[in-house]
């Protein structure tokens, strides 16, 4: 089977076994909710770093961040700067600005702070690179699915657990079977009970 959203779909149905029936939003709707948020998650577990860039304006703290943009791994801009002067040498930058993400009316944004002055830009330049931490990515084409494909069975594995977290959260106590379980984790449980077995699976075999 690909690596795309139909096939993985039908993957995690079967895995769910039984349990499976439990959802029934039209189009799939609940597997494919379980399956984005189980490559979020495992972008912890398998991060993807790629470099990014923002314009800078000066005196201006707030960006926008890459779409993907999961976390912020390290900033680029002025570091070559700061390793080939010394402090007291004519050029050397001084402190730089760092970034970090914060929660706005607008959405989540790179605060660089303190904002960028206009000198910083003159001598630094208006693009600000840094290495980012991506999300993770299901796609209907296989080539836009981020996911290795070695990954395949912990990125289903974590599409059950949140599964039976949902279910856990709806107040469901009956029990429910999977199609397997997962190395010595049972089949049969309680939506929680499953949910907390399945999550111990998963912090094994992720490392």
């Amino acid at each position: 089977m690909a690596m795309t959203r139909p096939d993985l779909v039908v993957e995690l149905k079967a895995a769910l076994g039984q349990a499976a029936q439990k959802f029934d939003a039209t189009n799939d709707a609940d597997f494919k909710r379980y399956l984005d948020r189980a490559a979020l998650a495992l972008a912890r577990k398998r991060p993807r770093t790629k470099l990014g860039s923002i314009t800078l304006t000066a005196g201006e703290a707030l960006y926008t961040p890459p779409a993907d943009l999961a976390a912020i791994k390290s900033p680029l801009w002025g570091m070559a700067k700061r390793r080939e002067t010394k402090p007291w040498q004519v050029g050397h930058p001084g402190r730089l600005p760092w970034p970090r993400l914060v929660e706005t009316d607008n959405g989540v944004r790179i605060c660089i702070e303190p904002a960028p002055t206009a000198e910083q830009i003159t001598q630094l330049g208006a693009e600000y690179s840094l290495y980012y931490y991506a999300a993770h990515r299901i796609s209907d084409t296989e080539s836009e699915t981020t996911v290795a494909a070695a990954d395949r069975h912990l990125l289903i594995l974590r599409a059950m657990i949140e599964a039976m977290r949902e279910l856990a959260a709806s107040g469901s106590v009956e029990p429910v079977q999977l199609h397997r379980g997962m190395g010595s984790t049972p089949r049969n449980g309680t939506p929680q009970a499953l949910q907390e077995a399945l999550s111990q699976a998963y912090e094994r075999e992720a490392g």
